[in-house]
């Protein structure tokens, strides 16, 4: 059975976490007694905006129509080029391969990630228009 991650957001103070809608994650956290669990706690970092994603989908239109691909499938040719990630099972050794979503990535990450696209198709000789630019398609 898999069970959900509970995301929430908080703000340490004086060295104590103080969880922002602390009712819903303690109900939440109910659903798990017994089971054990894995805690991460890390730094907030601001998702990719949405003028962000609008050049990036972009960007992915006009490299498809270059390569030939669909939009969709030139999405999973950049992941895989560019967030893919390997991880060690630790109870067998084994290394499994897999994909980072865009979704995770924060502005800075994204940002990195739309850069690595967009030198990649100069590579190929498809010149992406730069972002904030006004662009005329042939």
């Amino acid at each position: 059975m898999s069970y959900p991650t509970l995301d929430y957001y908080g703000t340490v103070v004086s060295g104590v976490l103080k969880i922002r809608n602390r009712k819903g994650f303690d109900m939440e956290l109910r659903e798990l007694e017994g089971k054990e669990v894995e805690v991460v706690v890390k730094k907030y970092s601001a998702k990719r905006s949405s003028q962000q994603n609008k050049y990036y989908w972009v960007c992915i239109g006009l490299l498809a129509e270059y390569t030939g691909y669909t939009k969709n499938e030139m999405h999973d040719v950049v992941k895989f080029k560019f967030l893919k990630r390997e991880r060690v099972i630790e109870k067998t050794g084994e290394v499994v391969e897999y994909l980072t979503s865009t979704t995770e990535l924060n502005k800075s990450e994204f940002g990195t990630f739309v850069d690595s696209t967009i030198a990649w198709a100069a590579e190929m000789g498809c010149a992406l228009p730069a972002p904030n630019t006004q662009f005329e398609i042939v």
